[in-house]
Order: structure tokens, then sequence, then C-alpha cells
């Protein structure tokens, strides 16, 4: 990769509450600003909610597109899942991108799913720039 990147996770702090971090960088050559915002818990147990009415998690299934790969910055969305608490495995993974094949409904969803996605965002809680990444 070349270019700019971002990537934006859903998670809880060493104490336990819900963020959303957010790390960008617009070039190969600048350093990444890390950003923490806060999140209602209400809104994360909302946006689950959402997913599994939805059946987002159904978009895994959706075959390869085959097409010519022009955008190297292709954008994709993961799910990771702790079941230890439930005698599973450690982490199951849910990964689903750009380059397969959806129909008109399965991307009106996927806007859906990024702007529910989006509006998890709260207060700015911390803002830092690494220079060394």
């Amino acid at each position: 990769m070349n270019g700019a990147s971002h990537r934006t996770v859903l998670s809880k702090n060493d104490a336990g509450e819900w963020v959303v971090t957010c790390r960008d960088r617009d070039d190969i050559e600048e350093p990444v600003t890390e950003r923490v915002y806060a999140v209602d818990p209400a809104a994360v147990e909302a946006f689950s909610e959402f997913v599994k009415e939805k059946n987002v998690l159904d978009l895994v299934n959706r075959e390869e597109g085959h097409e010519f790969c022009e955008d190297y910055s292709e954008w994709g969305y993961s799910f990771r899942f702790d079941n230890t608490a439930i005698g599973g495995k450690n982490h199951v993974y849910f990964r689903f991108g750009e380059y397969r094949v959806y129909s008109a409904a399965d991307r009106e969803l996927l806007k859906e799913l990024d702007a529910r996605f989006e509006a998890l965002r709260g207060e700015l809680l911390s803002e830092t720039i690494d220079e060394d990444c």
C-alpha cells in the first residue's frame, strides 16, 4: 500500500468501556493520527440488534467478483467475536469486502451499516499523532 489508509474499530478499552478508535494516514510518508471516541452502550446494543436483524453476516457468503482490481484501497468490514466466555474458540472472524458480487439490496444494506457504524462515534476522548508508524 502506498497511499492513504483508514481503519475504524469498535471495541472495549482496558476499562471495559465501548470506544471507537480511528487510525488515519493520508499518505505512506505521513504519520498516523489516532482518534478515540466515546460510545453509548445503548447505541452498541442497537447496532448489534441491527446486524442480527438484517443478517449482515450473510454478506460474507457472496461470491468473488473476479473483476480486475484497479482500486488498491478497497473497503471492507470484519467482525470479530470473542467466544471465550461461552467456551468457544478464542475468536471467530467474519470478513466481507468490495470485490464481491452484491445485489442492489446488499449495497443498500451496506450503506445503512456504514451510516449506523459512523453514528456510534460520540465525544472525542483523545487524539494522538504517531510519527513512527
